[in-house]
């Protein structure tokens, strides 16, 4: 509730709970040089470690405690793994219709799961085949995404239950179904580096 109370978006607030869970099963939350120990021995990546320290410092400003913050740093790599469209559009062929127009979207627009799951019906212009995005994440910017009719057409077979073009589809939800459908065309089709499709 804090963290919601500072602004912090849902997904946000659902990761840093999920990381001080992972350091509470491993050392004393209260006793920061045990912490810091854990982090400095864990086999996590810089990145990772970096992350950890920003959540755990953000803890302790809450419960009024301090602590030396130890440094690492953020990791700055290339893709190991850039997928061609025909694996793409394959991909996105073989998932079901809600997914699939998800995927779609975030091929088209370049926008993160949340905002897409965040698109309402009256940002969609199917006049001039337009996508707005009025509610980023991130600090981003709102912005206007020319998209194809193919998606247009996908778009509009959804079900419109509410404002959201999506209906509300949780994020970690739309992650494992993605996640499901992603494992089993790779059995079928035989092609493991389906398993390395992400939503970024």
């Amino acid at each position: 509730m804090h963290c919601k109370n500072k602004g912090l978006a849902e997904e946000t607030v659902r990761i840093w709970y999920n990381r001080l869970k992972k350091i509470s099963e491993n050392t004393d939350l209260n006793e920061p040089e045990n912490v810091k120990k854990y982090i400095a021995e864990a086999t996590f990546a810089q990145g990772t470690k970096y992350n950890m320290v920003v959540v755990y410092n953000a803890y302790l400003q809450f419960i009024g405690k301090t602590w030396k913050r130890p440094k690492y740093h953020l990791e700055q790599k290339l893709p190991e793994f850039i997928p061609t469209e025909q694996e793409i559009d394959s991909l996105i062929a073989g998932c079901g219709k809600k997914t699939a127009t998800i995927l779609q979207t975030i091929k088209e627009t370049g926008m993160r799961i949340g905002e897409v799951l965040r698109l309402k019906w009256i940002w969609l212009d199917t006049e001039w085949n337009v996508l707005t995005l009025n509610a980023p994440e991130k600090r981003g910017r709102p912005r206007v995404c020319k998209v194809s009719s193919k998606l247009v057409g996908m778009l509009q077979a959804l079900p419109k239950k509410n404002q959201l073009i999506f209906g509300g589809v949780n994020p970690k939800h739309a992650q494992q179904c993605f996640k499901n459908s992603r494992r089993k065309l790779a059995k079928k089709l035989r092609i493991q580096g389906y398993q390395k499709f992400t939503f970024t």
